[in-house]
């Protein structure tokens, strides 16, 4: 199964900026509409970084929609400061978005440290399968058994 490429929606952003906002940051050709190319970007831009965090503690194959919330919203806190930084021409951003920005990167680098479950199931397994390795599969080699009575 493939990666996903965008964890939250166009609505989840409009629901942290507004959706007049929204227009006014990405509306480049003056339509009246937000400009959905640099949206995704942001949105596709954030999930990734996101994905690079949740998968140190998790397995990204597993994810299938619907998504867990906290990605969703973690990966819509971080779009919003993005498409912000993107449309505003160096506006300042709102403290509402800083703020939420700050907190999400906080998150990430708590499932980073492993001081904070990303609230799924317990933890998956995510690690390589680890198996006993057996130095003489056959037992013509140096062995215990061969060993037996030299101490």
């Amino acid at each position: 199964m493939a990666q996903p490429s965008r964890l939250c929606s166009k609505a989840d952003i409009e629901n942290i900026l507004g959706p007049k906002a929204l227009v006014q940051l990405t509306d480049e050709m003056r339509e009246g509409q937000a400009w959905d190319d640099l949206v995704f970007a942001a949105i596709e831009f954030c999930t990734a970084q996101v994905l690079s965090a949740w998968q140190v503690q998790n397995n990204i194959e597993g994810l299938a929609v619907p998504y867990p919330p906290l990605l969703v919203h973690t990966t819509a806190g971080l779009s919003a400061a993005e498409v912000w930084r993107r449309g505003a021409h160096g506006q300042a951003m709102p403290k509402h978005v800083a703020g939420g920005e700050e907190r999400c990167d906080k998150m990430m680098s708590m499932w980073v440290d492993r001081k904070r479950s990303p609230g799924t199931t317990p933890e998956q397994d995510n690690q390589q399968p680890t198996w006993q390795v057996d130095p003489d599969p056959d037992g013509t080699g140096y062995t215990r058994q061969g060993c037996r009575g030299l101490w």
